[in-house]
């Protein structure tokens, strides 16, 4: 059966369906980005975790901290 479609399928007589996934998703500009960047630093000052000042160029100048987790310390 899958020999007979290949087979249309080079003949031109049948064509292949697509996965659905042909979009290139969403895209932030630099204005959203800029929103959203100010919006965790803001976050993380209120929750006292400290911010790199040498790096304002990405995300990553935030450390994170976990707090707590499946094995917290005891005090």
């Amino acid at each position: 059966m899958a020999d007979g479609f290949i087979g249309k399928r080079k003949a031109g007589l049948v064509a292949g369906h697509g996965s659905g996934y042909g979009g290139s998703g969403f895209k932030f500009d630099a204005g959203e980005a800029d929103k959203v960047k100010a919006i965790r630093k803001a976050a993380a000052k209120e929750f006292g975790v400290e911010a790199d000042p040498a790096s304002d160029s990405s995300d990553d100048d935030i450390r994170r901290v976990t707090v707590g987790g499946p094995n917290p310390t005891p005090q």
